[in-house]
C-alpha cells in the first residue's frame, strides 16, 4: 500500500511542468561610432555607451594598446580620463589621431565600436637646407625646395622678396622652384609659403647666393675745384664672392699717395688723381679677382681737350648775328681753333670752315657770327687742339636769328660786351677770349 502511494506521488510531479530560471539581455551599444575632428591642443570626448553591461568589463583600447579597462584607466597619460563609459583626451597632439575602440568583452564574440579621431592642425614649414642658404654657381641649375606639414596637408606657395620669379610670375604653386639656367640676377631670397586653411599660414625663407666671377665697369669723371683739375676714376665691382680689387697705371701696381687716394664704398672702388700733371697721364686699370676668376678693365686719363661746350643761347639777339660762346677744358693751353658752320639742314659740303686767329689766355672763347641771315637755323661745329692733340668730335649745336628788323642792343653795350676783340675775317667774326680759368672734361 505504501508502495503504491510513492509510485503515484512520483508519477504526479513528473507530469507537473518545470520552472524556468529568468535569462539575461546581453550588452548592446546604444552609441555610435563616430568620426572627430579636433583642433591640436584641444579637448575630445569619444562617446561610448553600453547598456546591460552586467558583469562585462568595457575596455578602452588603441592601437592594440590597452587605454582602459571597466573604471580604471590603464595607459599613464594624464591628459587621458573617463566620464561615465566615455573617454576623454585634453592637449590632443598629432600623435592622437587614429582609431579608438570601445571594446566590452562578453560571451561568445566581443562587441567593438570603433571612433575615428583626426587632429587638424595648422601650418608649419621647413626650409630646405634647414639654415636656409644656397650656393650655386652661375649657368648652373637648382631646385630649391621647402617641407611643410599639416591636417589637411597644406598647400605651398613660392615668391621672391620684392622680385619677381626667374619665369617673370608674381607666385608659383608647387613643394620646389626650378630654375633651369642660374643667372646673376636670380640672387636673392626666396619665400615658400604653407597654408591649408587653419590660422594665418607659415613662411620660410631661402636665400640664393649666385657665384660668378668678377663683372667690372669703369668710369671716368673730371673734377674741378677751385681751378684744379682732378680724374676720378670708379670702378664698379661686382662679384660672388667678394673681389680683392688692385688699380694699375699702365703696368705699375699703384699705392696710394697724397694726390692719389682710393676708397671703397661697398662695390664700388675709386681712384682720384689730384692736380693733374703730364706724369699723371696714360692708361689706368681697375684690376678685380675672387676665387672663380680675374677680370679688368682699363680706361685712359689723356691731355687732350675736351668736346667745347657752348654755353650761349640758342636763339640770337639780333637778326644778322650771332654771339658763339662757349668753353674748353684743356690741361694745356689750346693751341689752336676751328670753327664750321653751315645753314641747318643743307648737304654735309655746305659746311664753312673758319680758323680764326686767336690769343690763348683761357678756357672761356667768344666769337661772333656777321651778315647772316634773319630767321635763319644754323649748325655749328667747335674744333680744338692743344699739345697732346685734337679734341673728340663735339656735338653739333644750333642756334637762330632773329626775324626782327631792330636790333636789341646798342653799339655801346656791342662794346662792353666783346671787350678787347681781335679781328678775324673781315663780315665774318671776331674772337674773344675771356679769362676764368682752366679746366677740362665731365664735371661733378
Amino acid at each position: 500500500m505504501l508502495m503504491m502511494m510513492f509510485w503515484s506521488a512520483m508519477l504526479v510531479f513528473s507530469a507537473s511542468p518545470q520552472l524556468s530560471s529568468p535569462r539575461l539581455s546581453s550588452p548592446s551599444f546604444m552609441s555610435s561610432p563616430g568620426s572627430y575632428q579636433v583642433m591640436q591642443g584641444e579637448k575630445v570626448l569619444l562617446s561610448c555607451r553600453v547598456t546591460n553591461l552586467g558583469d562585462s568589463t568595457l575596455i578602452w583600447k588603441k592601437d592594440g594598446r590597452m587605454i582602459s579597462a571597466g573604471d580604471i584607466v590603464i595607459r599613464k597619460d594624464a591628459r587621458m580620463k573617463l566620464l561615465d563609459q566615455s573617454l576623454e583626451i585634453s592637449d590632443v597632439t598629432e600623435e592622437d589621431a587614429g582609431q579608438y575602440i570601445c571594446n566590452v568583452e562578453t560571451f561568445g564574440s566581443p562587441l567593438d565600436q570603433v571612433h575615428t579621431v583626426s587632429v587638424l592642425v595648422p601650418p608649419s614649414i621647413q626650409s630646405v637646407p634647414q639654415d636656409g642658404k644656397i650656393k650655386v654657381r652661375a649657368g648652373s641649375s637648382v631646385t630649391i625646395q621647402c617641407l611643410a606639414r599639416g591636417n589637411p596637408t597644406p598647400q605651398i606657395t613660392w615668391s621672391r622678396q620684392n622680385l619677381l620669379l626667374p619665369g617673370g610670375a608674381e607666385t608659383q604653386p608647387g613643394p620646389s622652384l626650378h630654375v633651369p639656367e642660374v643667372a646673376m640676377q636670380h640672387a636673392g631670397l626666396y619665400v615658400c609659403t604653407a597654408d591649408n586653411g587653419l590660422g594665418r599660414g607659415a613662411a620660410a625663407g631661402i636665400h640664393l647666393a649666385v657665384l660668378y666671377p668678377p663683372q667690372v665697369e669703369l668710369v671716368l669723371d673730371w673734377v674741378k675745384h677751385k681751378n684744379q683739375i682732378s680724374a676720378q676714376i670708379s670702378c664698379h665691382v661686382q662679384a660672388e664672392p667678394v673681389a680683392s680689387v688692385r688699380w694699375y697705371k699702365d703696368t705699375l701696381l699703384l699705392e696710394q699717395t697724397d694726390r692719389r687716394r682710393m676708397t671703397t664704398f661697398s662695390s664700388k672702388h675709386v681712384l682720384l688723381l689730384t692736380k693733374l700733371g703730364p706724369e699723371d697721364l696714360g692708361n689706368y686699370t681697375c684690376h678685380g679677382e675672387n676665387s672663380l676668376g680675374v677680370r679688368k678693365q682699363s680706361v685712359e686719363v689723356y691731355g687732350r681737350p675736351h668736346p667745347a661746350n657752348v654755353t650761349s643761347k640758342v636763339v640770337s639777339m639780333y637778326k644778322d648775328k650771332y654771339i658763339l660762346e662757349w668753353m674748353v677744358d684743356s690741361l694745356f693751353a689750346i693751341e689752336e681753333c676751328r670753327i664750321l658752320y653751315r645753314v641747318a639742314g643743307a648737304d654735309t659740303s655746305d659746311w664753312t670752315n673758319i680758323i680764326p686767329t686767336m690769343e690763348q689766355k683761357d678756357n672761356m672763347f667768344t666769337f661772333t657770327f656777321h651778315s647772316l641771315t634773319p630767321g635763319t637755323e644754323y649748325e655749328v661745329i667747335i674744333q680744338t687742339r692743344n699739345r697732346e692733340g685734337w679734341a673728340d668730335p663735339p656735338n653739333i649745336f644750333k642756334f637762330k636769328t632773329r626775324d626782327g628788323a631792330s636790333q636789341l642792343v646798342h653799339s655801346k653795350q656791342r662794346g662792353m660786351l666783346f671787350g678787347h676783340s681781335s679781328q678775324i675775317q673781315a663780315g665774318v667774326g671776331m674772337l674773344h677770349v675771356v679769362v676764368l680759368g682752366v679746366g677740362m672734361g665731365r664735371w661733378l
